[in-house]
């Protein structure tokens, strides 16, 4: 319940997710969502919060539905994450050791609709990746995580997104995968897309579910996978 039914459909966008939580006992800390900021933008993000369980998905809910409404009335990426921060430190019902990161992006139609535009904040979130047709590139941005300190400040990093060209939103469960070589780490994963012909979004999906199925060790974590083509 605290993830969407199903994605919404964007003229000029392809989205694909996968949703894994680590245990079948306890609710999951990883969420994401994608919505209508107005007639024009989207916002698109995936977010983790500490632990499991019943107070982990009360915190879930909150910074989930905090997002969508600071969405709304702020006027980017940055100030939303900032207004998230203070909403989650306000609210009695969050704990002291509570707190949780996100990737946050706003996206909208470039150059008459023929690209879209995503202006990214992260709050100590992994940086999603921007897949080109020959490289992967790391979609930075300054900010650390939600529910830890007062009036925090976010940056924000804006990349153009062209035909045939992907950004990939992932969890930490992704790059905490134990491997034979280490971590998998934010590097391990743009290897595992990086030189891939992609055709749809669920493609640059299933490659990273595929690092997963061959790996010898099983998730440590909850995992999100979200892409936006």
């Amino acid at each position: 319940a605290l993830t969407p039914s199903r994605l919404p459909g964007i003229p000029g966008l392809d989205l694909a997710v996968h949703y894994e939580p680590f245990s079948a006992d306890d609710v999951g800390g990883d969420f994401f969502d994608v919505f209508p900021v107005n007639d024009k933008r989207w916002g698109i993000f995936v977010g983790d919060v500490v632990g499991k369980g019943v107070e982990a998905a009360a915190f879930t809910s909150l910074a989930r539905y905090s997002v969508r409404t600071a969405a709304v009335v702020e006027p980017g990426p940055a100030e939303v994450l900032a207004a998230v921060n203070e909403a989650v430190r306000r609210d009695p019902a969050s704990g002291e050791n509570m707190y949780c990161t996100i990737a946050y992006g706003d996206f909208a139609p470039h150059d008459g609709g023929q690209s879209w535009q995503a202006t990214i904040a992260l709050a100590g979130h992994p940086p999603p990746l921007l897949i080109r047709r020959r490289s992967v590139e790391t979609v930075t941005a300054e900010g650390t995580i939600i529910g830890s300190f007062e009036h925090q400040q976010f940056s924000t990093t804006t990349v153009t997104l062209d035909p045939g060209e992907t950004i990939v939103y992932y969890s930490d469960g992704m790059t905490d995968l134990l491997t034979k070589e280490g971590w998998l780490g934010v590097e391990g994963v743009s290897a595992a897309l990086r030189d891939r012909e992609l055709r749809s979004a669920q493609d640059a999906v299933e490659l990273l579910r595929n690092v997963i199925t061959r790996n010898d060790q099983p998730l440590r974590d909850d995992l999100v996978i979200l892409a936006v083509r």
